[in-house]
């Protein structure tokens, strides 16, 4: 039986005798590979408030979080101080406050520049920490 050059995973052929323990041993195999990578992706939607500030809890520490709207995006990286975006043809940046499992988002008076506009519906994705 030929295997896979990446994690020796089983290669049946038609002349193959496929056997439970091959079929439980690729599974394991994937289990641990999977186990090991150090993130997760994470993706919600919201509707803006029109409020100056808007935290996002995550489920795990946020490294990159990218916000997404028509015509909007949003993007910051942990630890960052400062968030950007790009919208209506300029781009500008925000107050920025990291916790271990969230981030929030500030500029008082300027709903747009946070992604929080009152009615918006926003996108989001983020890259989380797994450890």
């Amino acid at each position: 039986m030929k295997k896979t050059a990446q994690f020796g995973l089983n290669q049946w052929e038609m002349s193959d005798r496929i056997q439970m323990d091959d079929f439980n041993s690729d599974n394991e195999k994937i289990d641990a590979a999977l186990a090991k990578r150090n993130c997760q992706f994470y993706t919600a939607s919201y509707i803006g408030d029109g409020e100056g500030e808007r935290t996002h809890t995550f489920p795990a520490k946020p490294v990159f979080v990218l916000i997404i709207s028509v015509g909007y995006f949003y993007v910051l990286m942990h630890n960052a101080e400062k968030g950007y975006n790009y919208y209506a043809g300029r781009a500008g940046n925000y107050d920025v406050t990291w916790t271990e499992d969230s981030v929030t988002l500030s500029r008082p008076n300027a709903a747009p520049d946070i992604a929080n506009t009152n009615g918006t519906v926003y996108s989001l994705f983020a890259i989380l920490n797994a450890e």
